[in-house]
């Protein structure tokens, strides 16, 4: 950051407002997982239970919320495309490969927390793409079979299954049951709309009615909180929302993406996640209307996400990619700002003090990104005043000490704030800023 680009007049970049930027509520950690397998999904039972499952028969567990890592393969070098226990014992995988359909379809099963597992007759080898189960003995699957989508069910742990379903030339990618009524998945139909869509039931899969989105893109994953609360992700930042079980769908506004989203959790009807292409993870907290950008801290692409609560959360994807979030832990990026000594009192003609900054990466990785300083003004829009990318080398100091801040005279009297961020404006992600005051005394011209 040059002294050229802080000492800005601001006679300019006053009269240009930005909107208040958004801040970012988790910082991830990657896990070492000990494998370079494409990773699809991820559940935890609480915060030390878990299971991830990926490409060719992967399956890991862990047993202190991903400090490590356990390999319990499946025997198999079909990707286990979907996850789902019901404890720390007892859970069912499904495999399925979407470009080789027929022939890598299968399900299995453990009872004793993956030390062993037992293939289950499905009745098809076409391709699943998803698992749900919501007891020791009511479960569904999800896919495909000769073009249709279909569901297979299972009301004896999966002893027996049985087609529920199978209307339409397209797949069924993901599949989510919140109760033993209560169900829906998501795909795409090839023909004759070739558009995403939900499939719903609420009598167990005893029938399936396709519900009105119109033409979107395909979706990839859906998840309820309860029998109202859900949402769905997809292709080119496709997101859809429920309140009401599935009767009405709204898009947010501002999901400041177009990457292909390939799972989403949702909280509860204030909290939710999505993850896709490129490493993005973007959360809400408040029902899906607004949307911020997490630091991920990876380019790899992440398959799956998955939330105990609020602060607690797992991230899956390519090459071998496990990220948690560390709860309470320091910003990977530490910012401060330290003023010269308070309070600051700008005259009415104008004037200028001097400030020092320190950035850190924490990390043992690089990050790439941008510092920027922003005013808030006493009317409380904010100002951009500068703006830099930065490359955060790993353990990283940048210390710049004395530099000058002009304030002009017709700047408007009152409280400011002046800022500095770290992180990727554009996305709206802030991982760390620090700030203090000053106050510009009235008497002068004030800018219109």
């Amino acid at each position: 950051m040059t002294p050229r680009m802080l000492r800005l007049t601001a006679a300019i970049v006053l009269v240009f407002a930005l909107q208040p930027a958004a801040f970012s509520q988790q910082t991830w950690e990657a896990q070492e997982s000990e494998t370079t397998e494409t990773l699809y999904r991820v559940q935890f039972l609480d915060a030390d239970a878990g299971y991830v499952a990926g490409n060719n028969g992967t399956v890991l567990k862990t047993t202190d919320g991903g400090g490590s890592w356990t390999d319990i393969s499946v025997a198999t070098d079909h990707p286990l495309r979907d996850l789902s226990f019901v404890d720390q014992e007892l859970g069912w995988v499904v495999s399925g490969d979407p470009n080789a359909a027929s022939g890598s379809g299968a399900v299995w099963k453990t009872s004793d927390g993956g030390a062993s597992w037992t293939q289950q007759s499905l009745g098809t080898t076409q391709a699943r793409l998803g698992v749900s189960f919501v007891s020791a003995t009511h479960g569904w699957a999800c896919g495909s079979s000769t073009g249709n989508w279909d569901i297979r069910a299972t009301s004896d742990g999966g002893d027996t299954w049985a087609m529920q379903t199978g209307n339409g030339f397209g797949w069924l990618y993901d599949i989510d049951f919140v109760s033993q009524a209560n169900g829906w998945a998501v795909g795409v139909v090839y023909w004759p709309t070739n558009t995403g869509f939900i499939v719903r039931t609420t009598n167990g899969g005893g029938s399936w009615n396709q519900l009105a989105l119109g033409t979107i893109p395909f979706l990839n994953a859906i998840d309820f909180a309860g029998a109202d609360i859900g949402m769905a992700a997809g292709e080119q930042g496709t997101v859809r929302i429920t309140g009401d079980g599935g009767d009405s769908w709204t898009t947010p506004s501002d999901l400041p993406t177009d990457a292909a989203l390939f799972d989403v959790a949702v909280l509860d009807g204030s909290r939710a996640w999505v993850c896709g292409a490129g490493g993005v993870i973007f959360a809400s907290s408040d029902g899906g209307d607004t949307w911020t950008a997490d630091e991920s801290g990876t380019s790899e692409p992440l398959r799956g996400i998955f939330f105990l609560d609020e602060t607690t959360g797992w991230a899956v994807g390519d090459n071998g990619t496990i990220l948690a979030t560390a709860a309470g832990a320091a910003p990977v990026i530490d910012v401060t700002l330290t003023p010269p000594g308070e309070p600051i009192v700008i005259p009415a003609a104008g004037g200028s003090f001097a400030f020092d900054l320190l950035v850190t990466n924490t990390l043992a990785q690089p990050r790439v990104g941008q510092l920027w300083i922003d005013a808030i003004l006493p009317n409380g829009n904010v100002f951009l005043v500068a703006e830099e990318p930065v490359i955060f080398q790993p353990g990283q100091d940048i210390a710049i000490e004395g530099y000058e801040q002009l304030v002009p005279g017709f700047a408007p009297p009152g409280e400011y704030t002046y800022r500095l961020s770290a992180g990727r404006r554009g996305l709206n992600l802030v991982v760390d800023s620090d700030s203090f005051p000053f106050t510009k005394q009235a008497g002068g011209m004030s800018a219109r």
